[in-house]
């Protein structure tokens, strides 16, 4: 059955504190994936912009820019963070656009957090 995105605002709601309708383990599932890959993504792009010449643009390319720019370094631990990030992306992706889930919702909601929290390391390990 196709997810229903209304499913989101009814989520909302209740990280307010003004909860109206019920909404699915589904929604909840995929408003994490969605928040642990910005969680990860915006260090890293902060990571660069701080460290680095990188300017980030602000258009969907940015995304690819940041996950390239590690993936594609020299250094193992920058092309590791590079490889989790740009499977969180994947994960991420899916989660905010597709309808229906593929593969196993639960099991890709731990995966993202471990990614995210390997590449958070990683990059604090950097700086």
């Amino acid at each position: 059955m196709s997810f229903d995105w209304a499913e989101y605002f009814y989520l909302a709601q209740e990280l307010n504190g003004t909860p109206t309708m019920p909404y699915s383990e589904e929604a909840k599932l995929r408003a994490i994936i969605s928040r642990a890959y910005y969680a990860a993504f915006c260090q890293a792009r902060n990571h660069l912009r701080d460290t680095t010449s990188y300017i980030p643009s602000r258009t969907k390319d940015t995304h690819w820019e940041v996950i390239t720019h590690f993936r594609d370094n020299r250094n193992s631990e920058r092309r590791k963070i590079g490889q989790d990030l740009g499977r969180l992306f994947e994960y991420r992706k899916q989660a905010d656009y597709e309808d229906d889930y593929r593969g196993s919702l639960p099991i890709n909601t731990q995966t993202a957090l471990t990614l995210t929290g390997r590449i958070l390391t990683r990059l604090a390990r950097l700086e």
